[in-house]
Order: structure tokens, then sequence, then C-alpha cells
């Protein structure tokens, strides 16, 4: 389990992060304040480029910039800054993975563009390379190729929609 402290707005909070097998791979957090609040999130982790994270929690997708400074856990959520500390420095080696492995779960858009076509949806098993998408930015047609063999796990996009760069267009299992 890894322990993260810290306060928002002068009010203390804790959030316990500990594994969830039942969520394969993901997490459950215990947030809990000072004035006896407590609520418990089911957390995924769906891609991380730098320090801009997203995740799956309790069925939303959030992104998250999150860095360290000082030793702390610097995090901008909602356009809403926190810093956190970590109860045991020692616990957050054993709570990361490897960002390759991570990032191949989900495919981002490139640039800015319009989406023409979609031919995967939910489900739908797709090989390394294969095309999922076509969009068009600066009037050329780009194809959107998933990065691994697999199967769609969501696709967040149709066609018509314009796409700008991160924006998350399909998820990958």
């Amino acid at each position: 389990m890894l322990t993260l402290r810290g306060s928002h707005k002068g009010e203390a909070y804790e959030i316990e992060i500990s594994k969830a097998p039942e969520l394969n791979g993901g997490y459950q957090c215990r947030v809990t304040k000072g004035n006896g609040f407590e609520k418990r999130l089911c957390v995924e982790i769906i891609s991380r480029v730098g320090s801009r994270w997203t995740f799956r929690i309790d069925g939303k997708i959030q992104d998250l910039v999150i860095s360290r400074h000082d030793g702390q856990l610097l995090i901008d959520w909602n356009n809403r800054n926190y810093r956190l500390s970590i109860a045991n420095p020692k616990d957050i080696h054993s709570h990361t993975s490897a960002d390759h492995a991570i990032d191949q779960n989900v495919i981002r858009a490139e640039m800015t563009g319009k989406v023409v076509t979609v031919g995967k949806k939910a489900g739908d098993p797709v090989a390394a390379g294969e095309s999922l998408a076509t969009v068009e930015a600066m009037k050329m047609l780009n194809q959107v190729k998933s990065p691994k063999a697999g199967a769609v796990r969501k696709c967040h996009i149709e066609a018509g929609v314009v796409v700008n760069p991160g924006d998350l267009l399909f998820e990958i299992e």
C-alpha cells in the first residue's frame, strides 16, 4: 500500500492506494479528510506521456499532470493543484510500472484533424500496425494504426469529429 498525505485549502487529507486484482491491474484508492469524509475510488492507469497521465477513475476518463518536486508529488487535476507527501518514500518504487507497457494501451491524436473514417469498434481484434481510423489534417489523410496486436477495448471517436493533439482515440487491450 502507498499512502499519500497533503492538504488543500487548509484541509488535511490522506490517500491510500493499493492494488486491486479484481480490477485487472487497477488500484483501489481510499481518500479520507480530517472532517471524517471518506471515499473509495476504482482507478486504472490508461496512459502516461511525460508528466501527463490519463486514468479511468470510477469509470470516467480523467487527465492529470503529476510531477515531483522537493520530495513531493505535485498534481494538477481539474485546474486544482495538490501537493502530496509520500508517507513512506520506499513504497513508491513498488507501485511504478514501465512507461512503454502503459503507453501501448492507448492511441492519442498526434495533431489537430477531422476524423474521416473509423474502421474498428470495441471488441474488434486488431493486428500490430493495422489501421483503425483515418484523420484528415492539413489536407492529407493520416492512418491511425494500432501499436500492438490485441482487441479494441474502447473507441473514443466517431467520423466527423475534430480531434486535437493528445486526445484519446482508442484503448487497446
